[in-house]
This record gives structure tokens, sequence and C-alpha cells, in this order.
């Protein structure tokens, strides 16, 4: 997949403040996905093999399908540090403290699907250098 113009530089610099950057437009775009709703954001920002990342572009294409969408962008990024591990060569590892939004899934009409209440975590984002811009390779949920 080509990768989006729309990535900002400052995510694409390859050095720590760049990987965290580009986490948080990861993040940012995840929140577009849900909320618009509209496909195709994620995959091109990630490898296949981020299971979470598919799992995120699934939901989306979803809510496209369904014509679903959330109410509000469920995930509101904190802060971004990075991670004490040390990655392999041409990766970063970036700890991403996120509060997941209360939030309502709703149809076209404006029916409430689902609901989904607040909570706080830490998730360890592995980025791999590919090119001149970052993928993400793996998302862990710390705590």
């Amino acid at each position: 997949l080509a990768y989006p113009a729309d990535v900002p530089a400052e995510a694409r610099v390859d050095s720590p403040a760049g990987a965290m950057a580009f986490a948080r437009y990861f993040f940012a775009q995840v929140n577009k996905a849900y909320t618009t709703p509209q496909a195709g954001l994620i995959a091109p920002l990630s490898l296949a093999e981020c299971l979470s990342c598919a799992s995120f572009a699934r939901n989306a294409d979803s809510y496209v399908e369904l014509r679903r969408r959330y109410s509000v962008e469920p995930i509101q990024v904190i802060e971004t540090t990075i991670a004490a591990e040390t990655p392999e060569p041409g990766s970063r590892l970036v700890d991403a403290v996120v509060q997941q939004r209360a939030a309502k899934l709703i149809d076209a009409t404006g029916a409430v699907v689902d609901s989904f209440s607040e909570k706080r975590g830490v998730f360890l984002v592995r980025l791999a250098r590919r090119g001149d811009g970052w993928l993400v390779v793996k998302i862990q949920v710390r705590q």
C-alpha cells in the first residue's frame, strides 16, 4: 500500500520525537476511521503482522459497511514517551498513555448500537522504519 501523503513531516523523521509523533498520528487515524467512518486509513500505516492494527482496520471496514460510527473520538493520547527497552535496529518502541473515552457506537439513524466506558491504559507501540517513514509492527497493552 502507498504510504499516505498526509503523514505530517514531524511524524516521518527518523528520531525519537518522530516516532512519538507517528504514534500520535496513528491513533488519530484510528479515531478518524471510527468516527467518520472511513476504511483504508490504518493498513497503509502498519505491517500485516500487526494484529491490533488489523483489528482496528476490520472494525473500520465494518462500520463503513453497516453505516455505524463512534459518537466521539474514542482514543485520547495523553502522553507518548520512548520506552525503556532497547529496540531492534531500525525500530523504535513508544509508550502511549491513552484514555479510552466514554463513547457510543451509533447507526445511520443516530440510534445507539453499543456504548463504551472510559478507561485509561498504556500501549507499547513497536514501530519499524521503512523508506522515509514509520510503520506500526505491534501494539501491546502494558496496563
